[in-house]
């Protein structure tokens, strides 16, 4: 069908659906008044169906109270308790009081004495349906019930009341009767003179005509329990599911039912799809047996009415739509003409143009642009050419932009290439291709993890993947990759991701860096390192045995040859044991300085005001000399070696110690958090150490002060600072001359899930 054709029948059609909305608009205002006329109706009828099934039951707590009391039933279940035969006179009485009472009740079905010792039946009347004559059931008849879940709770409820059980079908010797009987219960416990409870009498109430009566021509009656079982049902084969084979309830018969009566408690109407898919009106109500809501309900659906009124009006709004028709159809038949000119003259127009054959503006009369059109046809024409316009612009821009790129990657000095969302080479240069040794035709359209070993190709890609998530504008990724290069061998790179917003697909470009040499370098770095520390340990231990010797040997010397040796050679001798013994301590202290960074550590929740107390108590005599105190502030816990802290503790405070002036010493040790670490802080008012010495204060063997004014090897603060870097921290000070000096060093805090001690190697 060509435009014209189209619309014309668009206009016709439109008028239809607007001649049929008009007349749904009215139709609909009629069914809202049948409709709630019919809810209101169907609602009523719902509860008088379920005051029909309330008031069979009704007076069956009075009933099974009066038949309890009546004839000598205390006597006989007293006489079975105590483990005697009932005396057949009493037995007889009670038979002749159940019978009238069945006789006065044709809608029991049994009524029996139930000995609570036992839980067997004593006496039972019962008759087959209504009007069937009642037969008194021989002794080798009766039945054992205790196990009934009426008679536990029969005999659980207080002397003089009545346990009311919900509707279900009655069982004989355990298995249900056939034809099925729905029964409801009433049961009441009896007692002997001394109050001690010696049976049950129960009264089976036959609800099978009460059931039948619910149900009506032309209406669908269900009855529903709380489990959601039918005791009432159209089709008799889905009752009472819950103990039938078949296990057939409302949530599996019919859904939809179902979950509108889990919404609603109380009366309620609500419309539903038979399952014919016609509309119903379905009413429900709860159904209260002697007072009690056992979640039964009671379910009517019917047919809705207002059906058939739409039906008597359906004629006239199919009249009313013809004529409408009939009218609007001339009318639509001149303006589609009107305006399917211009419209297929710009259909031409881009189809020639997206077949690239012509201009938008051709000047035949079919493939050119209806530009001098008025209205919004006009407007359109005119829009769309300025969009051929800058279509053809943005090409050589886009063209001129990917030139541009393709030179800046070629003249990167990296490997460097392009890839798409799926990973796919988009691009490469020079560098790429050499160090792959694949051509750029070979490169492009290649998986990324082709260039990979194979057995590594699904970790680094999942790697990179997970790197773009976190960081979607790119970034360096933080562990290395492996790439096979030009001469076969694995090579390690370093990768850089940038994206690259192309207007036609999301890139990104990677930026690969050659480190294995840099890598092998550093391998061979760490290993002479270590084997520079072992040497270190070694060799200054093995120093202590000449060193010990020789400061022996000479105090030998002094000792014995002292009276002598003149002044002079006294003096030597004392220079020699003297530099024996600096030695001495110089390879001590170079000793402690190799295990600083040796000793493998043992991290663990530390309390540093422990650690000061315990270094404090060491250097007791040393505070006395110098007058010291020490006002410790609150330090968070931290996680860190025991010893080797309480070595940067102890060599801190005994410099504030060593290096101080003529008034008393004050130290002040304090801590807090600060951004995710702890910073330690240690202050004295000593004789202060400027900031410029930074670079030497923390060298080995770098003093500022003579051997001979102040103490010292000049190794204690490279000890800690390595101790503390090894834990991760930073290890600084402040100070000023004549003021004092502020020792600063940061540690991780300790954190629960880290709380049992961890064995770390020395990084070096």
């Amino acid at each position: 069908m060509n435009l014209f054709g189209r619309v014309a029948l668009a206009m016709i059609a439109a008028a239809a659906v607007a001649a049929v909305l008009t007349v749904a608009f009215f139709g609909q205002g009629i069914r809202g008044v049948i409709e709630r006329v019919e809810q209101m109706r169907l609602l009523e009828v719902a509860g008088r169906k379920a005051d029909t099934l309330s008031a069979a039951v009704e007076g069956l707590q009075a009933d099974t109270l009066m038949v309890a009391r009546g004839g000598p039933s205390r006597e006989v279940l007293a006489a079975v308790a105590a483990g005697q035969v009932p005396a057949s006179e009493a037995l007889d009485q009670v038979q002749r009081v159940f019978r009238s009472a069945m006789l006065a009740k044709p809608t029991w079905l049994q009524v029996r004495l139930i000995a609570a010792s036992t839980g067997r039946e004593v006496v039972r009347l019962e008759r087959g349906a209504q009007g069937d004559p009642v037969r008194v059931v021989p002794e080798a008849e009766l039945q054992d019930k205790g196990h009934r879940p009426y008679v536990g709770r029969g005999l659980a409820v207080a002397v003089g009341a009545v346990y009311v059980s919900p509707i279900e079908l009655n069982r004989e010797h355990g298995v249900l009767q056939v034809p099925h009987v729905p029964v409801i219960r009433g049961s009441t416990p009896v007692a002997a003179e001394d109050g001690t409870v010696v049976g049950l009498c129960v009264v089976n109430l036959d609800l099978r005509l009460v059931l039948q009566a619910l149900r009506t021509e032309g209406q669908q009656t269900y009855v529903v329990n709380k489990a959601g079982d039918y005791l009432v049902h159209p089709n008799r084969a889905y009752t009472f599911g819950g103990e039938l084979p078949h296990g057939i309830g409302i949530a599996q018969d019919w859904p939809e039912a179902h979950a509108w009566l889990q919404r609603t408690a109380g009366p309620a109407v609500f419309e539903l799809a038979s399952r014919e898919g016609r509309p119903w009106l379905a009413a429900s109500t709860p159904i209260a047996i002697l007072g009690r809501q056992d979640g039964l309900r009671m379910l009517l659906v019917e047919g809705s009415a207002w059906g058939r009124g739409l039906d008597e009006g359906r004629w006239l709004g199919v009249s009313t739509v013809l004529v409408v028709l009939v009218l609007v159809g001339g009318l639509a038949l001149l303006l589609a003409r009107t305006l399917t000119m211009p419209l297929r003259q710009m259909t031409a127009a881009v189809v020639q143009y997206g077949k690239g054959e012509a201009a938008l503006d051709l000047g035949s009369e079919l493939g050119a642009l209806p530009l001098d059109a008025a209205g919004e046809i006009g407007l359109l024409a005119r829009a769309m050419a300025r969009m051929q316009q800058q279509v053809a612009e943005r090409k050589v821009l886009l063209e001129e932009e990917r030139q541009r790129l393709r030179r800046v990657v070629s003249a990167a000095p990296v490997v460097m290439v392009l890839v798409d969302s799926d990973w796919c080479i988009t691009l490469s240069n020079q560098l790429a291709q050499e160090y792959f040794a694949e051509s750029e035709n070979n490169l492009l359209g290649r998986s990324i993890e082709l260039l990979m070993p194979e057995q590594e190709r699904a970790r680094q890609r999942a790697e990179l993947e997970r790197f773009v998530a976190r960081s979607p504008q790119g970034g360096q990724v933080p562990k290395d990759l492996r790439v096979i290069s030009a001469d076969g061998d694995e090579r390690i790179v370093q990768v850089g991701l940038s994206v690259l917003e192309d207007r036609e697909a999301h890139l990104w470009v990677l930026a690969m860096a050659d480190v294995t040499q840099r890598m092998a370098i550093e391998k061979e770095l760490r290993r002479s390192n270590e084997e520079l520390e072992q040497f270190a340990y070694v060799a200054s231990h093995d120093l202590q045995e000449p060193l010990r010797m020789v400061a022996s040997y000479t105090e030998l010397l002094a000792k014995r040859y002292g009276q002598q040796l003149d002044e002079r050679a006294d003096q030597y001798i004392h220079f020699a044991v003297s530099g024996a013994r600096r030695m001495g301590q110089l390879i001590n202290d170079l000793l402690s300085y190799s295990r600083a960074g040796h000793r493998p550590q043992r991290l663990e929740p530390l309390e540093l005001d422990v650690l000061v107390a315990d270094v404090l108590v060491g250097l007791r005599s040393a505070m006395d000399d110098a007058r010291a105190e020490v006002e410790l502030g609150p330090i968070p816990r931290v996680q860190g070696d025991a010893s080797q802290i309480r070595q940067v503790l102890q060599n801190l405070i005994a410099n504030a110690l060593k290096f101080r002036r003529e008034e008393r010493v004050r130290i002040e040790i304090a801590g807090r958090l600060e951004e995710g670490k702890v910073r330690v802080s240690v202050a004295d008012n000593g004789i202060g150490l400027e900031t410029r010495h930074a670079a030497r204060v923390f060298q080995m063997f770098q003093r500022l002060h003579r051997n001979d004014e102040i103490e010292g090897s000049g190794i204690g603060l490279a000890i800690a600072k390595r101790i503390i870097e090894r834990h991760g921290g930073t290890l600084w000070y402040e100070g000023e001359l004549g003021v004092g000096t502020t020792f600063y060093f940061t540690l991780k805090p300790f954190r629960v899930a880290t709380h049992e001690p961890v064995h770390q190697d020395s990084p070096n």
